[in-house]
């Protein structure tokens, strides 16, 4: 198995960090992880971040994501709707959202 990892900063103060498997003798799985609030935790234009995020991975080639700081089921709501190539969703349900603010 062979990985390569890839830091990215952009739009402010989020990062995403991708990862590249070759598992398979000629295929290639691609995992990225991200924090999707950034900070500042107020006035962080959530809908705009989201819309970006989504945007961004739909154009890409990414074949999992990982997000951290899902924290409300509003926030996945908005998230999943900008990702609509990535047809599973999963996460731990908590009382006001995913549980941890964890979402694959």
């Amino acid at each position: 198995m062979r990985t390569s990892f890839t830091r990215t900063s952009a739009a402010g103060s989020w990062t995403r960090v991708v990862v590249r498997v070759r598992c398979v003798s000629g295929e290639l799985l691609t995992i990225a992880s991200l924090n999707t609030r950034g900070i500042p935790l107020t006035g962080s234009q959530l809908a705009e971040r989201y819309a970006a995020i989504g945007a961004g991975f739909e154009a890409g080639d990414t074949d999992v994501v990982c997000c951290q700081e899902v924290l409300t089921y509003w926030h996945l709501r908005l998230l999943v709707r900008r990702m609509r190539s990535f047809r599973r969703v999963s996460y731990r349900p908590g009382p006001f959202g995913p549980f941890g603010g964890l979402v694959t």
